[in-house]
């Protein structure tokens, strides 16, 4: 993973142009296992200049492009310190309903399953930040959009630490359930026709589910 800004010093041509990874990429057996990304890197502290290119920047007139969160209810990260997560995102450390348990104390399955009782993240892997962002600034317009964030983890921040963004989400979430359930249901449904033992059922989470429970 590289992640870069405009101002980076260290780029992806700099990082494939090594030697080393230049001749592993061009005669190992094994370089179709090696994946190569470049990523976007964000601010948690004043660092200096951080800025993208304008098409990365995740504006509210770009909805259309965004999709739902790949990470959240997919990756269960265990933490130095042992913890378990629901998501590998860049902004976890800062949302405390990213932290789900003990993984000492209780059993993974426990705690990953146990995420399904908590509407935000169905709908966050749904639809993605952006989407319910843009949610809450419809029901409440006095809410700014998030337009200088490049990266979905910016977005979750947001989501998670503005108190105003979170009172409207409480307020008006229940408009959204059924549909974002039915669309769950749906993509869980294709997943277990290819693996059976990946996503758990889906009985009685409607009835138990709410938002940051």
């Amino acid at each position: 993973m590289v992640e870069g800004r405009k101002e980076a010093r260290f780029t992806m041509k700099e990082a494939t142009a090594a030697a080393d990874l230049e001749a592993f990429m061009r005669s190992s057996p094994a370089r179709d296992r090696l994946s190569l990304l470049n990523n976007i890197w964000i601010p948690f502290q004043d660092e200096g200049p951080i800025t993208q290119a304008d098409e990365l920047y995740r504006r509210q007139d770009r909805l259309d492009r965004f999709q739902g969160c790949d990470n959240v209810l997919e990756n269960l990260v265990i933490t130095p310190h042992e913890r378990a997560v629901s998501c590998c995102g860049l902004t976890f450390e800062h949302i405390p309903e990213m932290k789900i348990g003990d993984a000492r104390a209780r059993p993974l399955r426990e705690l990953y399953d146990g995420q399904l009782d908590d509407f935000i993240k169905i709908w966050l892997r749904v639809e993605g930040p952006e989407r319910i962002f843009h949610f809450a600034t419809l029901k409440d317009p006095g809410i700014p959009f998030p337009g200088g964030a490049t990266h979905p983890c910016q977005t979750y921040a947001g989501l998670f630490l503005n108190p105003r963004v979170r009172h409207v989400l409480q307020q008006h979430y229940v408009e959204k359930v059924p549909e974002v359930m039915f669309r769950y249901q749906m993509m869980r449904t294709l997943e277990r026709r290819s693996d059976p033992s990946f996503a758990p059922g889906l009985e009685g989470i409607a009835e138990r589910i709410g938002f940051g429970a």
